[in-house]
């Protein structure tokens, strides 16, 4: 394994852990009873740290996209996307290594 390649796999390993930090989350609410349209159930998508707490997602749901009316009654870590995220850089990270198998000795 060559110089180049190993650079290639380490900025892969970076942008995976990077996605922890942005990781995908699904959301389910409804409006509120006193809403112009009466209540009925919303659901949307946003990003968070992995490790974030739902308490504190939900704060910043309410804070950043003016959900004051929305009561929001479950937030999920969308682990599918997340897994197909991590898949296409794998898939990126071995393809950029085969192609730099020959570019340079050492």
């Amino acid at each position: 394994m060559n110089a180049n390649q190993k650079f290639v796999m380490t900025i892969g390993l970076l942008a995976i852990g990077a996605t922890t930090f942005v990781a995908p989350y699904q959301w389910r609410g409804e409006t509120s009873p006193y809403a112009v349209t009466g209540a009925h159930p919303v659901s949307g998508s946003t990003h968070a740290p992995v490790w974030e707490s739902q308490q504190s997602i939900v704060a910043r749901l309410g804070r950043e996209e003016g959900m004051f009316s929305t009561g929001v009654n479950e937030v999920t870590l969308n682990a599918g996307v997340l897994g197909l995220w991590w898949a296409g850089i794998a898939m990126a990270t071995g393809v950029l290594v085969l192609l730099a198998k020959g570019t340079s000795e050492g």
